[in-house]
Order: C-alpha cells, then structure tokens, then sequence
C-alpha cells in the first residue's frame, strides 16, 4: 500500500532520483496520488528524470479527465521538460549536474561531454514528452489539433526508432562480451529487443543521420513552425550540440542499461499500438502515407518495459491493461479469450501490491464487464469512487462508469445520479453529459409504454434546448456535433412524447459505444421487446439497428439479417450513420458462414459511405477488423 512505501531519499548517489521517481509513480497508482505528486512537485528541479515525473503526472490528469485548463497546464509543463533536457551547454537547470565523462581527439586534445546514459535518458524524456504532447493535441479533435498532433508524433517517432536501434545494438554488445553476466540478469529476459540487422518499421521513416536525432527538411519547418513554440523547437539542436552517440565510450552498467532499455521500450510501445489502430486515410493527415505500427511489436515493448526498473515500468503495465480491456475490445469485432487472459494475469501479477488501486479497480472492472459480469463491475467502480477521496480523476472515470453500468443494465433511474454528479463535476463535454442527464430523466421502464408527465416534459425539454449552446462553444468536436444534432432532433419531433423516445436514445448511445449487454439473454430479450414495440418513424433507423443487433445476439440470425437490411433502406431522417453501421453488422454476420463475401461487404462499407457521424470511429473499427482477418 502507499502508506508502507519506503521514503523517497535523494543523497547524491547516481541512481537516487531512478528510485525516488519509481517510488512516485507506485505511490500515485497505489491511491497516494497526494504523496506521488508532491514528490515529483518538490523535487522537479532535481534531474532530468524528477522532472519528466511530473510531467507525466500532469499528463495523465489531464488524459482521464480531458478538462481543457487541465490539458493545457500539462502541454506547458511538457514543453518546460522538453526545454530543460535539451539544454547541454551552460549552466544547468537542475540540482544535480549531469554526468560528464573526458574524450580525446587524434590530436590528444580533450574535452568534457555528458556521459552516454545521460544523452540517452535525456533524449527519451524529450521522445516522450513529445508523445505526450501529441496525444493531448489529438484529443482536441479539430482539423487544425491533427495536423499539429501528427508533426509532434512524426517527431516522437524519429527519436524513438533511433534510440530503440542504438540501445539494441548496445545490448548486443553487451550480451556478446559477457554472456554469462547478462543472461543471469532476470530483467534481460523481460521481452525481446530488436537485432542490429532488424528492420524496426519502414527504413525510410528512420533517420540515419547519427549526429542528428531530428533532422527535418526546410519546407516541413515553414509548414509546421506555426504549431510549436520556441520551447519545443528548442529540443531540435540537441542531438546536434551533443557529440554524436559512437563518440561517448563510458561504460554503462547493466543495470541502467537495463532500465534504460525499459524506458524507450515504453514509448515506442506505445507508439506503435497507437499508430496500429488508426487506418489509413487518417495516417495521411498525419503526413504518414503508407506507415502502420507493428502492433505485435507493440505488445512486446511495453511488456518488455513492465518488467524494467525504469518509473514507468507500472505505467506500462497499465497500459497493456488499457489496449486489452478498452481498446481493442471496442475496435475488434469482438474480444477474444486470449486477450481477457492476459489482462486476468498482469492483474493477477500485481495484485499484492496493488488490491486496492483504484486504477487496478478501474480494469478489475473492465475484465469484468467483458465476462458479462455486470453487477461485479459496478461494485468494483462503487468501490474505487468511494476509496478514491484524494484521486479526483480516478473518482471521476469510475464513477462514469458506474452511471454507464446501470445503463447497461437498464436501471435508467440509478444511472441518472453519477451522470448529475458529472455534470456538475466534470469541465468535460458539459452538453453530452446534459444530453444523458435528458435522456435519463425523460426515460422510463423500458418494459413499459408510458407519456410523460407535464413537469417532467418540461424538465427534460429544458435540458435538451441548453444542449446545441453549448456545443457552439469554440471546443466542440465530433460528439459535441451528434448529441447536438439529436437534441435538436427530439426537440421537433411533433405530437405527445412519450418514455420510449428516451429509452431508444440511451440504447443508441449504449449501441454506439459497443455497450449492449450481449452477453446477458434476459436484458437483450427485453431490448428486443421493446424495439418490437417502438413504432416511431423519425427514429424507426436506430430502432432497427438496436434490434437486428438484439435478434443476433439471441441467436435469430435470420431475422437479424432482415432487420439489418430493412435499416439500410428505411429512411434516415438524418441519422445516416444507420446505414454504414448496419451495413458492417450485416458483413461480420456473412464473415461467420462466407469470409470471402464477408470482407467483401467489409470493404464496400468502407469504401461506400462518408460523412456520417462518427465516421472515423467506425473506419478504425473497420481497419482492425481486416487487420485480424489478414
């Protein structure tokens, strides 16, 4: 537990600031989030690597709550990191100077420069922060946050190919000069690292440059120069300034080699499964025509980092937890066993030091929730809101998940309380959540059919009006424009609302976020009674949607298919997404008897149809499915 942690104590030793930031990061994931940050924000000044924890942990605030003022603060004090590591010349910004180590030239000149494993740290933390930076930029989601994002990412990833092949080759070495030494370290047998002769992605997308980390061509940095700031354009001559990396001939321990190898392994792990998952007409927004992630790799990166002494070593592990419990579940066609059993281990590995994380609680939720065991994941996330007093993000992630929980278990009006709470809490898409609130508020019973009363009519069109206000705002992205449009929808629509217009918007949002309760027979039976009964013809799409997915799942394959295809031709009435969403149901029910007709109508859903809502989402989904089916 946090509290048992050993105190953080920088005596000047050469690794004291490895420990004492790994302490950190234990402390925050371990419901010490007060503790972890105050270590990080007193001794930030210390070392390049002090000051890399803290801006991590700012990042990932401002990555679970998505809260504007917060993402700002943490893209500031990432560019402070990326400007104090870049610095070689002069005097030092932190507390503890840098190790230098003595060279000579031919002509028995000498001169002082910082050690290799200094110049390797400093330039994954720069990798980093620039990785950190872009994620953030991309979570903004305009046209002008995409091309910003994908320069920082474009230059994460040349610092990150280059540094993953030259601490690869030193590991080589390594292992080549003393064998014996380095196979009885446990931590060499975390994962696999590449081989000298090993193509790590597209060679020309691989600086080969060794003075030079970053060397960009002129015409790319009169483009781009508009989206940085001098902060982070600082950081371009540092591989420059520094000798270049054959140069530095000090021994580096195994240890820190070790960790070190960790370290890079982490972002370029990341990485990697980032870009695996983004299809190709996006990657050309990117200016990445024609590159894909490796995702295996991927995998194997970050779980050669899990098992480093590096300090983010637990963050790797938790991002392992994120892709198998929330990512690819969402973009898969559907979650294999293999992936919940490995998630079910990494928890299992940690579960001793971290049984009451509220973040381990979150996935312990997550795996749950994937098994169709419903009421034990709302007890794990009521769990982690109520032990989670000093964790605000954490508080608030999970309590989302307890309102979207109830949800799926078609409690409309317990789940009606977290999404209140959020809406006065959270600084996030204040009108989705008003538009839940609405929903909510409006639904009833879902096995009943009922008219709303006169005051809760009132309520509810009240709510649904301050909806399309909001989303004018200068933040508004892609869900903001749907649940706006739906609002409005609703608003119009002629004649006595009843419960069952509601109820139908809460199956489309649960529907939307691959949220049906397809595992459990009872609640899809009730779903389907009640799209059976739904006669409506302004959201008759949707219905039919909701209900050719509750036929499949209740084994009606038949009728699923005449249900899907119905969708496709009814009219929209400007719900178009229907008719490319349901036209990928109908191609995953074909692959199950014909896969080459299958991912024929695969392809045609993904050629076909553009400008819908939620677009993208559904080509990511696409482009992963045909990525397992290959």
């Amino acid at each position: 537990m946090a509290e048992s942690m050993q105190e953080c104590v920088l005596d000047g030793s050469e690794d004291d600031d490895v420990h004492v930031s790994l302490n950190g990061v234990i402390h925050m994931i371990n419901n010490g989030f007060t503790h972890g940050n105050a270590i990080f924000d007193q001794k930030r000044t210390y070392s390049p690597l002090l000051s890399a924890g803290y801006s991590f942990m700012t990042f990932l605030n401002s990555s679970m709550t998505n809260e504007a003022d917060h993402m700002d603060a943490a893209l500031k004090d990432l560019k402070i990191t990326i400007k104090q590591c870049a610095e070689t010349e002069g005097k030092s910004v932190f507390e503890k100077k840098p190790k230098l180590v003595r060279i000579e030239n031919k002509n028995n000149q000498h001169s002082w420069v910082m050690s290799l494993d200094e110049v390797l740290q400093r330039q994954i933390i720069i990798a980093d922060c620039y990785l950190y930076m872009a994620i953030l930029t991309f979570m903004k989601q305009d046209l002008r946050s995409y091309m910003k994002g994908g320069w920082l990412l474009r230059k994460s990833w040349k610092l990150y190919a280059k540094l993953y092949r030259e601490i690869g080759k030193l590991c080589d070495e390594r292992a080549r000069a003393d064998p014996a030494a380095w196979n009885l370290n446990p931590a060499t047998r975390a994962g696999d690292f590449p081989r000298e002769s090993e193509n790590i992605s597209r060679p020309d997308l691989i600086p080969q440059n060794s003075e030079g980390f970053d060397e960009e061509a002129p015409n790319e940095e009169a483009v781009f120069d508009v989206a940085l700031d001098e902060e982070t354009q600082d950081s371009r001559t540092f591989g420059r300034r520094s000798p270049s990396l054959p140069a530095l001939t000090d021994d580096i321990s195994t240890t820190t080699l070790l960790r070190l190898r960790g370290s890079v392994s982490f972002g370029f792990g990341i990485f990697n499964l980032c870009i695996s998952i983004i299809p190709p007409n996006l990657l050309k927004i990117f200016n990445f025509f024609g590159f894909e992630g490796n995702r295996d790799r991927g995998l194997s990166a970050l779980h050669n980092a899990s098992h480093s002494g590096d300090m983010k070593a637990p963050i790797a592990a938790l991002a392992l937890l994120w892709f198998h419990t929330v990512i690819r579940p969402f973009f898969s066609p559907d979650s294999s066993a293999a992936d919940i059993s490995e998630a079910s281990r990494i928890i299992d590995r940690k579960d001793s030091h971290c049984h009451d994380s509220g973040l381990y609680l979150y996935f312990r939720g997550r795996l749950s929730r994937l098994r169709g065991e419903l009421r034990d994941a709302l007890a794990l996330y009521e769990r982690a809101v109520s032990d989670a007093t000093t964790q605000r993000e954490v508080r608030l992630v999970c309590l989302y998940e307890c309102g979207w929980l109830r949800m799926m278990l078609l409690e409309w009006d317990e789940a009606l309380l977290p999404f209140q709470k959020l809406r006065r809490e959270s600084k996030w898409s204040l009108c989705y959540y008003i538009y839940v609130v609405a929903l909510l508020t409006g639904s009833g019973p879902i096995e009943s059919t009922m008219v709303c009363d006169a005051e809760k009519l009132a309520d509810t069109q009240n709510l649904l009006a301050k909806v399309p206000k909001l989303a004018t705002k200068k933040n508004s992205n892609e869900l903001d424009a749907f649940v706006a449009r739906k609002a409005i929808k609703l608003s119009a629509l002629k004649g006595v609302l009843t419960s069952e217009d509601y109820s139908l918007g809460i199956l489309e949002l649960l529907y939307l976020w691959k949220s049906l309760p397809l595992r459990d027979s009872a609640l899809m039976t009730s779903i389907y009674g009640f799209c059976n009964r739904y006669s409506r013809m302004e959201f008759m799409a949707v219905n039919l949607l909701v209900q050719g997915m509750a036929a499949e799942c209740l084994g009606r394959r038949d009728e699923a298919v005449q249900l899907l295809s119905m969708c496709q031709s009814c009219e929209s009435y400007g719900d178009t997404y229907c008719q490319a969403y349901a036209g990928l149901e109908l191609a995953m029910i074909r692959l199950q008897t014909d896969k080459v007709e299958g991912k024929r109508l695969i392809n045609i859903v993904k050629t076909k149809f553009n400008k819908y809502d939620f677009d993208h989402r559904l080509q990511m989904r696409i482009h992963s499915i045909q990525q397992e089916l290959k």
